[in-house]
């Protein structure tokens, strides 16, 4: 897993594979006052851009992929994100048509980060997540999430 801010981008271009440096990039390049909600693809790389209201970490489940890594953009709002180390954890629901694994939230010990404006994350298939979370009070984020093949790297 791999968090920094938009605004850093450039000093962050050492620590990233260029594939991922690239989609942060074009997201950076967006005008989101323009840019609307949907789904595009570009060069192999999913882009699905969204408004979504948080929910309490109990009523949402931690995920994981196996094609795809998450790179998670919050364009507007707060969110906490959940984070877990897979390790040789089996997935309880697995949906491989959409490369979605999904975990029994009560065999995990996740960790959690605030995210807001301009933060991004980057979850890799080892990396258990549950994102659009909140301790008390729901808000709504907007925000970008690109699924970048893991043979793109």
């Amino acid at each position: 897993m791999i968090a920094g801010n938009i605004q850093q981008l450039g000093k962050s271009q050492a620590e990233l594979p260029f594939a991922l440096y690239e989609v942060l990039r074009a997201i950076k390049d967006l005008d989101f006052s323009v840019h609307q909600d949907g789904q595009k693809e570009v060069n192999g790389v999913i882009y699905k851009t969204f408004t979504a209201n948080t929910d309490l970490p109990e009523k949402r489940t931690p995920e994981t992929h196996k094609d795809f890594i998450d790179v998670q953009f919050v364009i507007s709002g707060n969110e906490l994100a959940e984070f877990g180390c897979l390790g040789d954890l089996k997935p309880h629901v697995e949906k491989t048509e959409d490369d979605n694994y999904f975990y029994d939230r009560s065999c995990l010990e996740l960790n959690e980060m605030k995210l807001t404006d301009g933060d991004f994350v980057i979850f890799f298939p080892w990396d258990i997540h549950s994102p659009l979370c909140h301790k008390s009070v729901s808000s709504k984020v907007r925000k970008i999430v690109a699924k970048v093949p893991v043979d793109s790297l």
